[in-house]
């Protein structure tokens, strides 16, 4: 119970515990020690292919973040990134996309559905390729509240060094 108004600052500790605590009940993302940072958060947003009439395709998109708990200044540095990757072989060639972002991700929603051929060799095996939303206050927001709620300022960085030990 805080005194006087003022909240109780967790220590370094009892605050790994409760992250760890809330990335075993999430069902939006992992959240894991590291031994480059004090978590890692992921999640994958979607893995998909499928074989179309011209050739096959492929989707990949993740998100990732470094959090890295500074216990002198009471602060959680975290840092993020997204990946996705995007591929279409066919007869006539291959083409192919790499993305990548690292830093503050202010916010990003993203959806996708698509349909198509599961089997390459049986054309009527048609199923749902993919289906998928990811909103990133989904991830962040719980453990930015956790954070802040343990007496912790939760800071966003643009540098992965700035959330990850230094060597």
């Amino acid at each position: 119970m805080p005194l006087f108004g003022k909240k109780v600052v967790l220590s370094k500790g009892d605050l790994s515990t409760k992250l760890t605590e809330l990335g075993q009940k999430s069902d939006q993302f992992t959240l894991a020690s590291s031994p480059e940072t004090d978590f890692i958060v992921e999640r994958k947003i979607v893995d998909a292919s499928e074989y179309g009439i011209t050739g096959v395709d492929k989707l990949k998109k993740s998100y990732k973040a470094f959090l890295l708990l500074d216990e002198q200044k009471h602060e959680a540095k975290y840092n993020e990134e997204m990946a996705e990757t995007s591929a279409s072989a066919s007869g006539t060639g291959f083409s192919g996309e790499k993305t990548f972002f690292r830093g503050k991700v202010i916010g990003s929603k993203q959806f996708g559905k698509e349909w198509g051929v599961k089997k390459a060799d049986d054309p009527t095996s048609v199923s749902k390729g993919y289906d998928y939303s990811f909103d990133v206050r989904k991830v962040r927001d719980p453990i930015r509240k956790l954070v802040e709620d343990s007496g912790w300022k939760f800071k966003q960085v643009v540098f992965k060094g700035d959330a990850t030990y230094k060597r």
